[in-house]
This record gives C-alpha cells, sequence and structure tokens, in this order.
C-alpha cells in the first residue's frame, strides 16, 4: 500500500481554468507512483505534482510541447520534496498511509467474512472500491459507460488514498520540563544556520522514495499527443488495435548508461543489482541517501529523478 496514482483529466480545459496566455490545447495528466520504505514520498508526489507541473507549465508560455516541461517537473518537485520544512507534511501523509492501509485491511477482512456467510450477496457502502471483475461482466454496456466507470474506480482509488485532511490527526507536543529548554534552544539555532533545503539523516524521505510514470495527454486541433516521463520501473503501455507499445524502459542498476552514472557519483552495484547493496532501481524520487555526492548536479547522483520522455501521436479526436 505504499503505491499512489494521479488523475487529473481536466488539468487544462480552454476556458475553464484561469490562464496568463491564450491556448486552445486540453491537458489531462496521469500517474503511477510506486512507493519503497515507505508511505509519505509517493503520497506528497500526488499531492504536489500537478500545480508544480502547472506553474512550470507557465514559465514556459503554456507550450503544447511538454517534454522539457515534465522533466523539470520531476526535478523541481525532487528538490522542492527534500526541504525540511516539508518533514511535518511527509511525517503526517506517513501516518494518513499507515491509517488508511489499517482501514482498507479491516474491510478486506469483513468482506471476506460476508462472502463466507453468503457468497451471492454484496452490499455497497459509501467509500467502498468498484468491484472490477464486476465491471468486466457487465458486457451489456457501452464503451463509453465502461470508461466512466473505470475512471470513477480510479477516482475513488485516488480519493481514498490520497486523503489529505489535516484535521485527521494531531500534531505530537513536545513533553520535558525546563532542564531541556536550553538543549531545544540550542538546536533551534543550529537549524537556523543550515540552508533549508539540507537533506538530514532524519529526513523522512531519506531512506523512503517512489518511482514514477507520469502520462500526459495534449489535445489540440482535433489532434492528441501522448507524453509518457518516466523514472524507475514503473511502465506505461500503449494499446494500438489491441497491439502493445512500449511507452517506458525500466532504468536498472545493471544497464550501462545507469551504472556508469552510478560509480562516477561514487557507488557500486553488487551482483543482485542493487545500489550500494541497497536499492534495485536507479531513478526515482525521494531516496536521498543516494544523493549526496556534493560534486554532482541532480542529474549525476548515484540515484537521480531525472525521466526519460517519449512522446508519440494518437489518432485524431
Amino acid at each position: 500500500m505504499e503505491d499512489a496514482v494521479l488523475i487529473d483529466p481536466d488539468f487544462y480545459v480552454p476556458g475553464v481554468k484561469e490562464t496568463r496566455n491564450s491556448t486552445d490545447s486540453r491537458i489531462s495528466l496521469f500517474g503511477v507512483f510506486d512507493g519503497h520504505g515507505g508511505r509519505c514520498v509517493s503520497r506528497f508526489v500526488v499531492k504536489h505534482f500537478s500545480s508544480q507541473f502547472r506553474e512550470i507549465w507557465k514559465e514556459h508560455s503554456m507550450s503544447s510541447d511538454l517534454s522539457l516541461v515534465l522533466s523539470k517537473t520531476f526535478l523541481e518537485l525532487d528538490e522542492f520534496l527534500k526541504k525540511k520544512s516539508n518533514t511535518k507534511e511527509l511525517n503526517r501523509l506517513e501516518r494518513e498511509g499507515e491509517k488508511h492501509e489499517a482501514e482498507m485491511q479491516n474491510k478486506q477482512q469483513e468482506s471476506d467474512d460476508d462472502d463466507d456467510d453468503n457468497n451471492n450477496e454484496e452490499e455497497e457502502e459509501d467509500g467502498e472500491y468498484v468491484d472490477l471483475e464486476s465491471l468486466a461482466e457487465m458486457q451489456h454496456l457501452s464503451e463509453e459507460q465502461k470508461k466512466a466507470l473505470f475512471l470513477n474506480f480510479m477516482m475513488q482509488h485516488a480519493n481514498n488514498g490520497n486523503n489529505n485532511d489535516d484535521s485527521s490527526f494531531e500534531e505530537e507536543e513536545d513533553e520535558g520540563g525546563s532542564d531541556s529548554d536550553d538543549s531545544r534552544d540550542e538546536t533551534a539555532q543550529k537549524e537556523k544556520n543550515k540552508d533549508d533545503d539540507e537533506t538530514e539523516y532524519n529526513h523522512p524521505a531519506f531512506h523512503c522514495g517512489c518511482t514514477a510514470v507520469v502520462a500526459a495527454l495534449v489535445m489540440k486541433d482535433g489532434l492528441s499527443t501522448l507524453y509518457v516521463a518516466n523514472a524507475g520501473d514503473s511502465r506505461c503501455v500503449l494499446s494500438r488495435n489491441g497491439i502493445a507499445a512500449e511507452m517506458s524502459k525500466d532504468h536498472k542498476p545493471t544497464d550501462p548508461s545507469e551504472h556508469s552514472r552510478i560509480v562516477n557519483a561514487g557507488g557500486f552495484v553488487t551482483s543482485e543489482g542493487r545500489i550500494d547493496g541497497n536499492l534495485n532501481l536507479s531513478r526515482s524520487f525521494g531516496d536521498f541517501n543516494m544523493k549526496q555526492n556534493s560534486k554532482f548536479g541532480p542529474k549525476n547522483q548515484k540515484v537521480t529523478v531525472y525521466p526519460d520522455v517519449r512522446m508519440v501521436p494518437l489518432v485524431s479526436v
């Protein structure tokens, strides 16, 4: 349950959302973020991706060519993620993820118990996921109805998995008497002397991260163009007349180009294909313990979030 999904079909609709330049492009964003080492990074990225993408898109005069916009969004969102000022939010997202996972496990157990009592009866309640097996059996529905049901299912999953209500949890307060006041003051003064974006060993994303594959669909002048940005080993596949077309390539430490970057940054790859004996992928958000070489920029660390971007024109709409 460390994964998260981004579903923003109406990221930009001409004439609906506020803009500063004129454009007739409609843009939809979809993404899958496969978390590891915790839940907070994947949930953080989903929460902030669209807004970060929008800012960079505006900087590029709302261009319909999204290759550069996607690449810069990945890099700048990763830089934003590592700021110490986001530590509290990351910790909260981790707790929310744990709570959501426990709730889902309880619901699954209750569902299994109900199935044991009566295999032929199913009760629907608010917040329950749509049963995809049931959807598959609805052969009488039109293609548009099936698409609508599937989108509804994904929206439910996104909403249930990304509850950002700050009131769900109370922030823990420090306890202790006056004996610890001097120590806290000294620590606070030391923190003020550090850059806000310095990565500390206790940063929630120091040993936690997520892969990312994001699809941006641009519809303009009756034509559609699909952009896919990938960092890590999540995958995107385009189906054309029932034939699968690869839209992403896994980034593995054993790949020659990846291996060379890792070694140049001071790392090594084990015979099992793990960086420094740990991570078995070479591009991701977070994982800042693998991005500590001060001699190199973000693109040339042992692990980088810099994505490969592919573009393919689709049929007219």
